[in-house]
């Protein structure tokens, strides 16, 4: 199945016709025109769901505080930086991190780069869980603050 995601609001449900009514926050005309010739033609499934910011990137970021962090536990224990992020990742999808299954069924945690916000903080959880149950003190910033 082709996944087409917008981005949009539903201000208006009438519970007699089962009908939504809302608005789309941006598409293009071609794209939209492609939509409906896709839902037309095929069938198709509608998921709803609330809309989270992706995760932040640049100083003082989510993103800066998960690579911060995970180099300071390296610097720490002497592990690879690339294998504790990934084992971070793996115990954050029983938060809700998002994951893909491999062909053997096994879960494969995918990467921060699409995360939002909320999930973003699953990871940053299980960091900060995992370096408090270690005794490594965490700093953030330039300052070195905890």
């Amino acid at each position: 199945m082709k996944r087409i995601e917008i981005i949009g609001s539903i201000n208006q449900y009438n519970s007699g016709t089962g009908e939504f009514h809302g608005y789309v926050q941006q598409i293009d005309r071609g794209y939209m025109k492609a939509m409906f010739d896709f839902i037309n033609k095929k069938q198709w499934k509608m998921i709803l769901g609330k809309h989270y910011r992706k995760r932040t990137t640049g100083k003082d970021s989510q993103n800066h505080r998960i690579n911060g962090f995970i180099q300071q536990i390296c610097e720490d224990t002497g592990n690879d930086f690339d294998t504790l992020k990934y084992y971070f990742k793996r115990k954050a999808i029983r938060q809700g991190y998002p994951f893909k299954t491999d062909p053997e069924g096994e879960a494969v945690p995918v990467s921060e780069a699409i995360l939002t916000t909320i999930e973003a903080a699953y990871l940053i959880d299980e960091i900060e869980q995992y370096a408090a149950e270690n005794g490594i003190i965490l700093y953030e910033g330039e300052n070195g603050k905890t």
